[in-house]
């Protein structure tokens, strides 16, 4: 009959000594393995830990189908969304300034899938100013919490102004922007809100345009700038700003802004969101560029198109910015 060394495993004929390696087989007793090789090894510890693995991996593959939307509302508790590409320019251009004023400037961060929609937009042939109603969309949003509760109304009145502001001024109110959250960059145009704007003290501007619309609930109004060309295709050129207000919360404006720069060949649109609550505006920068109308520069001669004359507009040290203010009585 043979039998196993309980210590080196050599198979031999039953008896006292191992020939292999000497041990006493009756009264060799093998040391206990340690308890955490023993719980590593047992059936019951790896079973439990494949289950848990399995978990997780489910949650991860759970959270990674969830569609991802390029716009998202932006609240105080999500931090804040910093300013990349046009926007970051400005700050780099001002960066001595800003230094003295111990302000930070945030890095970049881009925005995905970006898809500027277009409008349809009503023209007769005739040139001049223009006013219509066309629904708008918004890419861009933007919420600024406000603790002030108001009475809620069917009608807001908001001004929209057209503005050339400099280069230092803005890239206090982008810097203040983002550091509050309320700011978002895209490629070839950016947007934030400004809490308090009339308690600041760096709102000087040139104001090119000024425009009071009374909305309803529900309702759009849109404002066209610019001209009709005179030939067969009657183009509409200059730009066109649709403002929606949708809805009123606790006082909070929330609605949508659509800006449409037409070029006789192009229409770029520039489209946001918003929620607005008391003492706070809404600002776009990249609607209009120094480069913009260049071959319609001498027939654009209306508001706002008048920055295209400045030399300061030309030489970048000023940007054309638009600012939506609701009036609150």
């Amino acid at each position: 009959m043979l039998t196993n060394c309980p210590r080196c495993g050599f198979s031999q004929p039953k008896d006292q000594y191992c020939p292999q390696c000497g041990v006493d087989m009756l009264s060799y007793k093998p040391k206990a393995e340690p308890l955490v090789k023993r719980i590593l090894q047992s059936g019951l510890f790896q079973i439990s830990f494949l289950i848990v693995i399995a978990v997780l991996l489910g949650l991860y593959i759970i959270r990674s189908d969830q569609p991802q939307k390029w716009v998202q509302k932006i609240t105080h508790f999500q931090g804040v969304t910093k300013p990349a590409g046009r926007a970051a320019n400005i700050q780099n251009n001002n960066q001595s300034s800003l230094k003295s004023n111990n302000e930070e400037v945030t890095s970049e961060n881009e925005l995905q899938d970006l898809k500027n929609q277009e409008i349809s937009i009503p023209v007769a042939p005739a040139q001049a100013l223009i006013t219509n109603s066309v629904p708008a969309s918004g890419n861009v949003a933007l919420v600024a919490k406000s603790a002030d509760t108001i009475i809620e109304s069917t009608s807001s009145s908001f001004r929209l102004t057209y503005a050339e502001v400099s280069r230092e001024n803005l890239a206090k109110w982008i810097n203040d922007s983002s550091n509050a959250g309320l700011y978002q960059n895209l490629q070839e145009y950016s947007a934030g809100i400004l809490t308090d704007f009339r308690k600041r003290s760096d709102t000087m501007m040139t104001v090119l345009l000024n425009t009071n619309k009374k909305l309803s609930l529900g309702q759009s109004e849109t404002v066209l700038s610019g001209l009709i060309t005179e030939d067969a295709s009657s183009q509409m050129l200059g730009l066109v700003s649709a403002i929606e207000y949708r809805t009123n919360e606790n006082g909070v404006l929330h609605g949508s802004i659509l800006v449409s720069r037409n070029n006789r060949q192009v229409r770029e649109n520039f489209p946001a969101e918003y929620d607005l609550p008391r003492g706070a505006v809404f600002f776009l920068i990249g609607a209009l560029k120094s480069n913009s109308f260049m071959n319609e520069k001498t027939r654009l001669t209306m508001p706002p198109f008048q920055i295209l004359r400045s030399p300061d507009f030309m030489t970048q040290k000023t940007e054309f910015v638009i600012i939506l203010e609701p009036e609150y009585k």
